[in-house]
């Protein structure tokens, strides 16, 4: 029986079967089986790459083979012959419900994500939760924001030894590194190259790099990058993902081919409903302001988040309507609206979106805290709502300085430009505001100063 595409399969009882790519030998294995074993019921495949916003939304944990029902209640096909997939969720249900939300954003949620983080992270190896363990470089990307704030050696080792374990296990061949592991301990991986897992983990190498700091991470950030350029793009958000890997490798080396790669590849605006590609989008027009200062970046960047807030904000937080499946309140999409939100707020003084993202951080925080790692990619925003970003106000034109601020780079940095006659920087952060200068060797020492300091 011939394999079925998503929208050309029946809705009522089918074999749903999630896989990495079509020529992975565990895809190619799982595919034989199915045809082997399954005779009377119609079978359809979601492509790893080529459906890959479609597939993220039946499985956190991949690979998952599950059986549909009209209900799109997910049973997990148990008697697969295979010691890769022996964990799997016996039941996966989709529901529209949002936990009861916290009253207000304190402290106090902050500390349950940081606990999350600490209890979730694997000790031994690095990384987090078991097996298949995936990289999850947002959530070291919260690591790194917990460290610069608080200074807290737990979440440098969180981040440090976890990178450092798998550059140098299995899972990196030569700067291409697979999306996950079979084994808990990095050594058997899974093969697979995506685009986005590249993109994500040059763009956390990069910033662990200035953060820790470790000079040696933006070498191999490089050669994460250079390896990016074999792969295929299967999708509108792994070209904006891999713009904005690019844009901030340009902000660490001022190498000016970097910037042009990243220009070029957001030079279409997205055309896919699903909210990743916008997002994605966002967050590559983000970091290309920050690299150059051109207004035309930032018009752009406020453009977008209207479309996103005006096609995707239900009221109480952001809600993925793609295609024919269920809709449903998305963690990782409502942390990374609310992130950049609250840093376009600081930069265009638009209290609304600051209002708004707040809103949908109190409303999201116990389903993201119910999701375990999934969930903290929550971390960062809801630093950044607490505390505000790391603010570097640029005002004229003067490379030295802009060269200077780009040795601040973690998740809560945001660079300000502003046309002035007369060039000179301040840099800023929660109650802490350093005096302005012209000195690009002064904001350095400004930086070393204010990330040598816990803020609680």
């Amino acid at each position: 029986m011939p394999w079925k595409s998503f929208e050309e399969a029946p809705k009522d009882g089918y074999f749903l079967v999630l896989v990495h790519s079509r020529t992975l030998p565990l895809s190619v294995k799982i595919k034989e089986f199915i045809e082997q074993n399954v005779k009377k019921k119609e079978k359809i495949l979601i492509d790893w790459h080529m459906e890959r916003d479609l597939a993220l939304r039946y499985t956190s944990i991949p690979p998952r083979l599950l059986v549909a029902d009209k209900q799109w209640r997910m049973k997990a096909l148990d008697d697969i012959p295979t010691d890769n997939i022996s964990e799997v969720e016996p039941e996966v249900a989709f529901t529209d419900s949002i936990p009861p939300s916290y009253k207000c954003l304190t402290e106090t949620v902050l500390r349950e994500f940081a606990k999350n983080l600490l209890f979730l992270y694997d000790p031994y190896t690095g990384g987090f939760g078991s097996c298949p363990k995936l990289t999850n470089p947002r959530a070291l990307e919260g690591a790194i924001a917990l460290w610069v704030l608080d200074r807290d050696i737990r979440f440098r080792m969180i981040v440090e030894d976890t990178l450092n374990v798998i550059l140098h296990s299995p899972m990196n061949k030569d700067g291409k590194i697979s999306t996950f592991s079979f084994q808990s301990n990095w050594m058997e991986p899974s093969e697979e190259y995506t685009v986005e897992n590249q993109s994500l983990m040059a763009s956390v190498l990069l910033m662990a790099a200035k953060s820790i700091p470790k000079p040696a991470f933006n070498k191999e950030a490089l050669k994460v990058l250079s390896k990016t350029e074999e792969l295929q793009i299967c999708a509108e958000f792994e070209r904006y993902l891999y713009a904005r890997a690019l844009a901030l490798c340009y902000q660490s080396t001022l190498e000016p081919s970097f910037l042009e790669k990243a220009e070029r590849l957001i030079e279409k605006a997205p055309e896919d409903t699903y909210i990743g590609s916008h997002l994605a989008f966002a967050e590559a027009l983000f970091e290309l302001y920050t690299a150059t200062g051109e207004e035309m970046f930032l018009e752009a960047l406020d453009s977008t988040l209207e479309h996103i807030v005006n096609a995707y904000y239900t009221g109480n937080a952001f809600k993925d309507s793609t295609r024919d499946i269920p809709q449903r309140y998305g963690v990782e999409e409502n942390a990374r609206a609310c992130e950049i939100l609250l840093k376009i707020a600081y930069i265009k003084e638009r209290d609304d979106y600051k209002e708004l993202a707040t809103s949908t951080l109190e409303n999201m925080a116990k389903k993201a805290l119910d999701e375990g790692i999934p969930g903290l990619c929550f971390i960062t925003p809801v630093v950044l709502a607490l505390y505000g970003p790391m603010v570097i106000h640029l005002k004229g034109h003067d490379f030295e300085l802009k060269r200077a601020a780009f040795t601040l780079m973690n998740p809560m940095r945001i660079i300000k430009h502003e046309e002035a006659k007369d060039y000179s920087a301040n840099l800023c952060f929660s109650n802490i505001c350093f005096p302005e200068t012209r000195d690009a060797n002064q904001l350095r020492d400004y930086i070393v100063s204010l990330l040598l300091t816990s803020r609680r």
